[in-house]
């Protein structure tokens, strides 16, 4: 009975034990291919997506350096300017190596990208100028122009004044509006007032012409209103005068002290001077 019972769980377990089936060469080509298929899929899904990150980097890159381009272009094309506010004077190099000292309350301006073929600034105001040998060199003022080789000069153009003063070499003066042009060599000098030109250029004292550059001004018979005027701007202050229009000066004042600067101006003129907490000045007639 054991023996029997023995030989049926073991025919039992026989028939439940399923022998593996054995593939056929074509099942495992078909498997394998669809395997190759299924991996070269994901492959190509991830090639794209990388070629995807690499277009937009390219094109990032390609942006920003359009942008610098243009940025460096821009910086290439656009005017250089200098300017100096009232009490400041400064010095400047230009491209050429051309050496400019600037008085206050003035404006000097180039362009960059013409400078190897045109050497030309724009000037408001007053500027000294040691210019490098090379091509024409050019001032360009609205009182009119000044063009050198290589040479030293003095520009002064301010409210419908113009002045041009040679220390050194040979200058063309050209002024604004006419044909008249005047040739200056080294000690002459020539200019408009409001418009009106002196006829032939004048000799000029160099210790004295452009000494603004040590903080000395010089005047000779000038119009009082003018020296009040540089007075304003070599101390940054605000002047208010009485009825000086008609009255001329010959003197001189240093941009060092206010006090002193007026009372060198004021006191030959029969004129007193006060200053309030703002820092303006009223001029009025003395008294005595």
């Amino acid at each position: 009975m054991n023996k029997f019972k023995d030989n049926f769980e073991i025919n039992n377990a026989g028939n439940s034990y399923k022998v593996p089936q054995i593939k056929t060469k074509e099942s495992i080509w078909e498997e394998l291919s669809i395997k190759l298929q299924t991996s070269s899929k994901e492959t190509k899904h991830i090639v794209y997506f990388a070629n995807g990150i690499l277009r937009k980097a390219l094109a990032v890159a390609a942006s920003v350096a359009l942008l610098m381009g243009l940025y460096f272009t821009s910086l290439y094309y656009k005017e250089i300017k200098f300017t100096t506010i009232k009490g400041q004077q400064t010095s400047i190099v230009l491209p050429d190596g051309t050496k400019v000292q600037v008085n206050t309350d003035t404006k000097i301006s180039y362009l960059p990208w013409q400078w190897l073929q045109n050497r030309k600034v724009i000037l408001e105001g007053e500027a000294f100028f040691n210019v490098t040998k090379g091509n024409r060199f050019e001032v360009s003022t609205n009182g009119g122009s000044v063009a050198v080789l290589g040479t030293s000069f003095n520009v002064y153009s301010r409210n419908g004044d113009f002045r041009v003063s040679c220390f050194t070499g040979r200058v063309a003066v050209n002024f604004a509006f006419t044909s008249v042009c005047h040739i200056l060599t080294k000690g002459q000098e020539t200019m408009s007032y409001q418009g009106k030109i002196i006829d032939c250029p004048l000799v000029f004292n160099p210790l004295k012409t452009a000494s603004w550059r040590i903080g000395q001004f010089f005047f000779t018979n000038e119009q009082l209103a003018k020296v009040f005027e540089e007075l304003g701007r070599q101390f940054n202050v605000n002047i208010k005068t009485c009825d000086i229009n008609k009255r001329f000066y010959t003197g001189f004042f240093s941009n060092k002290s206010l006090k002193e600067a007026l009372e060198l101006v004021c006191i030959p003129m029969g004129l007193t001077y006060g200053i309030n907490n703002n820092n303006d000045v009223l001029i009025t007639q003395s008294t005595n």
